[in-house]
């Protein structure tokens, strides 16, 4: 500005650049441009300067106001000043800003590669989780089946047993064979008291006859 446009740092008494918002400079530029000199700033070096001042202002809101940017819109930040530099025909600043650009977006190349490394890692383990917990589902479900039908197996099998072991009981004592060979008698001797045999009863009708 120094150099480009001498009267307007002279008339609002600006000695350096400090003196001066980024914002601003951008504005009086912008409305200085015809007054420039022949050859400080090209056709193409306008429409240059018109595109990349909206982004270049952003500058100055994102230090004062610490914005936090995506990598992409710092690295938007970081071209539009690049081209800044090169209409204001700045090429030191111009390399340096290129330098810094490579290094951000190397930077952040890396940063998106790790982070989309990390998603994957943490879809593959969720998805790996949701297989277990389905696995554990079905064998909760086979287990309570089979416990369902071991507790309707356990009165069938006691009843089994208890069946078997009156069996065995009974031929321990020999209980079958009395039942099937005297099975009158013995339930004679049990009402009566003693064995009523077939002539005895034949005996008594006679007697009874007699009688009468």
């Amino acid at each position: 500005m120094k150099e480009w446009l001498p009267l307007v740092l002279e008339k609002r008494g600006w000695g350096s650049a400090a003196a001066c918002e980024l914002t601003k400079w951008l504005r009086i530029l912008r409305k200085h441009l015809k007054d420039l000199p022949d050859g400080c700033i090209t056709i193409d070096g306008q429409a240059a300067f018109d595109n990349a001042a909206p982004t270049v202002a952003q500058l100055r809101h994102t230090v004062v106001h610490r914005l936090h940017l995506s990598s992409q819109e710092f690295l938007d930040q970081l071209h539009s000043a690049r081209m800044l530099v090169e209409v204001l025909r700045d090429g030191e600043t111009a390399a340096r800003l290129h330098s810094l650009y490579t290094e951000v977006d190397k930077h952040a190349r890396k940063m998106e590669h790790d982070t989309m490394t990390m998603q994957q890692v943490v879809h593959n383990t969720l998805v790996q989780i949701q297989k277990q917990k389905e696995a554990l589902v079905q064998w909760e479900q086979s287990f309570l089946t089979h416990i369902a039908q071991q507790k309707n197996n356990i009165p069938v099998s006691a009843g089994q047993a208890l069946d078997e072991s009156v069996d065995a009981l009974l031929d321990d004592h020999g209980m079958d064979k009395l039942v099937g060979k005297q099975p009158m008698a013995s339930l004679n001797e049990i009402a009566y008291g003693g064995v009523v045999y077939q002539d005895d009863i034949e005996s008594d009708e006679d007697k009874l006859k007699a009688e009468l």
